[in-house]
């Protein structure tokens, strides 16, 4: 077992191997116990079994955005406090209550990335699940709103590069 303290960050940081996010000027966060080294075993989805799974990731996902936004808001609290009390009372009570909310964040992130799925975007709401189209490894695409997987693209154009399925599309499998 190894405890994870991780640089925190919206744009995309990796650490130790271990994709993270920054959330302020460079915080290092608790971020929680991992039991193995070793990740889950990953597999390709088909467009049907995409869509089978959309209900629970979608949860997954709303889940996460919500502790997303607990962050946003206990960071900005914390900022408040901070620029008008000298209180380190207040400022601590409100740093450890950012530590408990950046670690539900992030084992929330983990519930999710568990599904086989692939985060682009929290605050844009885009998802990806990994796909092949013949030999091409391809990425069924995903964006909050929407209630069923319709489109894929491949792995350099991302989202910009969204192509409809079709309906007899056996191509991906």
């Amino acid at each position: 077992m190894r405890i994870l303290v991780q640089r925190v960050s919206w744009a995309k940081t990796f650490v130790d191997g271990e994709c993270v996010s920054e959330i302020s000027k460079g915080i290092l966060a608790y971020v929680g116990f991992c039991e193995s080294d070793t990740p889950d075993m990953f597999s390709f989805f088909t467009a049907k079994e995409a869509n089978e799974a959309l209900p629970d990731v979608i949860k997954k996902f709303e889940y996460s955005l919500a502790k997303k936004n607990d962050i946003t808001k206990i960071e900005k609290e914390l900022q408040l406090t901070v620029s008008t009390t000298n209180s380190f009372e207040k400022y601590m009570e409100l740093k450890q209550k950012l530590n408990t909310a950046i670690t539900k964040f992030y084992q929330s992130v983990e519930i999710l990335e568990s599904t086989g799925v692939m985060i682009k975007s929290i605050d844009q709401g885009l998802l990806d699940f990994p796909s092949k189209r013949f030999d091409e490894e391809v990425c069924l695409c995903w964006k909050h709103g929407e209630t069923e997987i319709k489109f894929w693209h491949d792995k350099e154009s991302g989202f910009m590069g969204r192509k409809p399925i079709e309906v007899d599309d056996e191509s991906l499998v």
